[in-house]
């Protein structure tokens, strides 16, 4: 914010150069950091980033002028791969995209909730969240940051640290994701609808908040508004979204369109390969399938006694 008032030019001038000074060793502490988190956790693989001068002069750069749409493009293509590999069980592959993701852009949201979602999955939650309590500490006014940082804690400690980042920021897409599926959770259907509309409205052209309002309508009994809705964010990206497919084949399968339903299903299959969803939906595709054939017998004609 601006503040009026009467300031040496001598003055001013020094405490513009002192405070920009001091944002550029901030950021510069942030963005290393970022990187640090990468070698955490793939230090097998990854080489530390101070070892070379080249690339320290890359990352002082990025403090400065910020990544560019091209890096930022880079990480969402290695995030969309990242998820890909994940969902067909190749998990090791998953995390060097991720890497590589971060390595573009260190602050890309989506990267950092697969990362922390597949160490939770992996028994690993001491290890991710102390990563992410440090990160916190390091930059503790950054959206980004407090966000990561509060999927990790307990139910209702992260509602009250997303509450506070809409404060911080309210045009944090996130935030509002995240007090969706808290809401959802909650069965107050209406206040998660809100919050869901509110992220649709910051970036439609993400998927995560079409899939949370379409939770909503299948909840408030609206299925084919929820089909709707979870098309959409087939559009938007139906390889990194195949939960969409399986709410999708699941409403048509309490609609009793078998036919739909396993067009569904099927298409989520191809998509998701791994896990125990996949287990489910697997075991629910062969019961159906098995009971059209067994439909199919009982319809023949019966040639028993025929020549």
């Amino acid at each position: 914010m601006k503040k009026s008032g009467g300031i040496p030019d001598n003055c001013n001038s020094m405490n513009f150069e002192d405070h920009k000074i001091e944002i550029l060793i901030s950021t510069v502490v942030v963005i290393v950091f970022g990187v640090f988190i990468v070698n955490l956790l793939w230090s097998d693989t990854t080489p530390v980033y101070a070892d070379s001068q080249l690339q320290y002069e890359e990352i002082i750069s990025e403090a400065v002028n910020g990544p560019t749409q091209a890096e930022i493009r880079t990480a969402k293509v290695y995030y969309n791969e990242a998820v890909r590999l994940a969902n067909l069980g190749r998990l090791k592959r998953a995390l060097i995209y991720l890497k590589t993701s971060l390595e573009n852009y260190p602050d890309f949201v989506p990267s950092h909730v697969k990362i922390q979602d597949m160490y939770l999955a992996m028994g690993k939650e001491d290890s991710i969240r102390t990563v992410y309590d440090d990160l916190k500490n390091i930059d503790p006014e950054n959206p980004v940051y407090l966000y990561l940082h509060a999927r990790l804690l307990d139910f209702e400690q992260s509602r009250r640290e997303f509450e506070k980042i809409k404060e911080i920021d309210p045009e944090f897409y996130w935030s509002y994701v995240d007090l969706g599926y808290y809401h959802l959770n909650k069965g107050e259907l209406d206040s998660a609808e809100t919050e869901f509309r509110n992220a649709i409205n910051i970036n439609p052209a993400l998927l995560e908040g079409q899939i949370g309002l379409g939770s909503v309508f299948d909840n408030q009994g609206k299925r084919f508004l929820a089909i709707k809705q979870f098309n959409m964010a087939l559009q938007i990206n139906d390889k990194i979204a195949p939960e969409a497919y399986l709410q999708i084949g699941m409403i048509y399968d309490a609609l009793r369109d078998t036919a739909k339903s396993l067009e569904y299903m099927r298409s989520f299959l191809e998509h998701m390969q791994a896990g125990p969803q996949y287990e489910f939906v697997r075991a629910r595709v062969d019961s159906i399938e098995i009971k059209l054939r067994l439909k199919e017998i009982d319809v023949l004609p019966d040639t028993i006694g025929i020549r």
